[in-house]
């Protein structure tokens, strides 16, 4: 099971980058339209799967995998960290979710985004199981890193 964390570090990485750095302008103005809310930003987008870039190049060595199919894995799990995170707000705002409403989504849909976006090139990093155990787990993970962000002030919300 480490090594599948390995693979998908870089996932969450992205996904909690844009929380550390702060935020920039909102994609929805950069769209001319409400799409994903005013915490979704252009410097979060960039930063995300900027971080998960240099963290899919940094641990790559360390995984079972060759250093080049490690590394493009871990490219395509922050991308699919920030796509899901994007798609779980867009789904909260098409449901009329307020901004900083908590939402199941908010926990693991990054991460079932990434999953999936490996499991759509190679189905042999993960398997079925352990893609929904390490979903599961991300829950636990994610509701945890959320309130540590929470008590040191990098967000308005413990969740």
């Amino acid at each position: 099971m480490i090594e599948v964390f390995l693979i998908f570090l870089p996932a969450y990485v992205a996904n909690s980058f844009p929380v550390i750095l702060g935020g920039s302008v909102p994609i929805d103005e950069l769209i001319g339209a409400r799409v994903f809310g005013k915490h979704k930003t252009l410097l979060g987008f960039v930063s995300g799967i900027s971080a998960g870039i240099i963290t899919a190049y940094l641990i790559s060595p360390y995984t079972p995998l060759p250093f080049r199919e490690a590394f493009m894995l871990g490219i395509i799990t922050a991308i699919g960290a920030i796509v899901g995170d994007l798609v779980g707000s867009y789904i909260k705002r098409r449901y009329g979710m307020k901004e900083g409403s908590e939402f199941l989504l908010d926990h693991i849909f990054f991460i079932v985004v990434a999953v999936s976006f490996v499991l759509a090139v190679n189905r042999e990093v993960i398997n079925l199981v352990d893609a929904l155990l390490f979903i599961a787990l991300t829950f636990f993970i994610h509701k945890g890193a959320n309130i540590v962000a929470h008590r040191t002030g990098l967000k308005s919300v413990p969740w």
